[in-house]
C-alpha cells in the first residue's frame, strides 16, 4: 500500500465510526469489459464490494475480503490481482463507509448470481459502467481511476 493511501486511511480513522470494506474493479481480458453488480435492496449499481470480516487485529485483510466478495457476489473466482487502485469513503447511515479498491483481471466470462442481494450482475464497457454506477462517490472513484485499466 502506498504512502498516500495509508495517509488517507489514517485520516479517515479519526473522528467517526467507520465501516471497513474492500472490493475490486474486475476487467475481463478477453472483452475489456468491467464487472458490475446491482444491490437488490437499494437498486444501486456498483463494483463488487463488501464489509471486511472481523474486528481489530482479527479483521480480514483487504485483499482477501475483496476476492471473497467478488466470488460471493458474482461467481468470478479466476482472478489475477494487479494492484491497489486506492480508497475512498462515503456516508452510510450515521457512519462512513471506507472502501479499498483493487484492480483485478480475469478471463472468466461466466457469472453466477449466488448472493440474493446481488441477482443482477454483468459485464459493461468502461463508458457504460460510468453511466450505470449509481452512487456519486462510487462513480467518481471509478471515473478518476479508469485510465489505469
Amino acid at each position: 500500500m502506498n504512502d498516500t493511501v495509508q495517509a488517507q486511511l489514517a485520516k479517515e480513522e479519526v473522528g467517526s465510526k467507520k465501516i471497513r470494506c474492500a472490493g475490486g474493479v474486475v476487467v475481463n481480458t478477453l472483452t475489456s469489459k468491467v464487472l458490475l453488480v446491482k444491490n437488490a435492496e437499494t437498486g444501486a449499481w456498483g463494483i463488487p464490494k463488501g464489509k471486511r470480516k472481523g474486528k481489530g487485529t482479527k479483521r480480514e485483510e483487504s485483499l482477501l475480503a475483496a476476492v471473497r466478495e467478488i466470488g460471493e457476489e458474482t461467481g468470478v473466482t479466476d482472478l489475477v490481482v494487479w494492484r491497489l487502485l486506492g480508497s475512498y469513503s462515503r456516508p452510510k447511515d450515521r457512519t462512513r463507509k471506507v472502501i479499498e479498491v483493487f484492480l483485478f483481471y480475469t478471463k472468466q466470462e461466466e457469472l453466477i448470481a449466488t448472493d440474493p442481494r446481488h441477482q443482477e450482475i454483468g459485464w459493461f464497457t468502461k463508458e457504460e459502467a460510468v453511466c450505470f454506477i449509481t452512487l456519486a462517490e462510487d462513480r467518481q472513484f471509478f471515473a478518476e481511476h479508469q485510465h489505469a485499466f
